[in-house]
């Protein structure tokens, strides 16, 4: 599994030239690149407009295996219910 903690994602916005220039005064005034920069902002804010309830990858799949055997649990039932009809049909085609 790759690791999903390295930071080899590229994320882009469109700002002005203007902004772009403050924005690197504040990294360089900090000490930092300014992709950490934006980084750390991005992490500060991410739940400004609320918390979002984000699965782990494992979460998701459990969640996709759960629906995997609840589709297959509905086919059987679905089967069930159609030979219980059929064989139904049979013994009362045999009554006399």
């Amino acid at each position: 599994m790759k690791d999903i903690n390295s930071r080899i994602m590229t994320v882009s916005v469109k700002v002005t030239a203007y902004e772009k220039m403050r924005y690197n005064k504040i990294a360089k005034y900090n000490n930092i690149s300014f992709s950490e920069w934006a980084a750390s902002i991005l992490s500060m804010y991410q739940n400004a407009y609320g918390e979002l309830k984000i699965n782990s990858y494992r979460e998701d799949e459990l969640l996709n295996e759960i629906d995997k055997l609840n589709k297959e649990v509905n086919f059987i039932k679905s089967l069930n219910k159609f030979l219980k009809t059929q064989l139904d049909s049979q013994k009362a085609g045999l009554r006399f």
